[in-house]
């Protein structure tokens, strides 16, 4: 399961998509990666021994850091730079039904003959009807995967058309 990048989700839920979803973006506490490595394995009390709030030499800060994780909603039990986290599939869905947006994404043959993937933007006038309002082929990057081209058009739509 591939999620929108917390910052392009960020400008999308800023623009008003709300759709609900079971994930979110939440800052958890981890230990430190290099106090481990310095340290060694312990239990969480050991970890806390280290501070110098139980006496320790380091911040409770550098031993205790937060990452950015993406768990189930339900796992959430104290909001950190909480946001809930989808699909592109749900952000393309809402600027189809919501902003009348439709995205595509187009394999476009080069002068050498290789597929390069694009996207085009269309307004939604009427069933069946659409206005062209973007295409990407001058910016068409090679070797992009069909998930990176779908990310770089919504987030090309949040930034320049809504």
């Amino acid at each position: 399961m591939k999620f929108i990048p917390y910052e392009i989700e960020k400008k999308l839920q800023d623009k008003g998509f709300n759709y609900d979803s079971c994930f979110a973006y939440n800052d958890e506490q981890i230990i430190n990666p290099e106090v481990v490595e310095k340290y060694g394995e312990f239990s969480d009390d050991g970890y806390y021994e280290l501070t110098k709030n139980c006496g320790g030499t380091l911040d409770f800060d550098y031993v205790y850091i937060y990452k950015r994780t993406i768990m189930p909603k339900r796992n959430v039990f104290i909001e950190r730079n909480f946001l809930l986290a989808h699909m592109s599939s749900q952000a393309l869905e809402w600027l189809r039904n919501e902003k009348q947006i439709l995205v595509t994404i187009i394999p476009m043959e080069t002068s050498i003959g290789k597929d390069e993937l694009c996207f085009g933007i269309y307004k939604i006038v009427t069933n069946g009807l659409y206005t062209p309002l973007y295409n990407s082929h001058v910016d068409a990057e090679p070797n992009a995967k069909y998930d990176d081209v779908e990310l770089k058009a919504i987030e090309y739509v949040i930034d320049n058309l809504i």
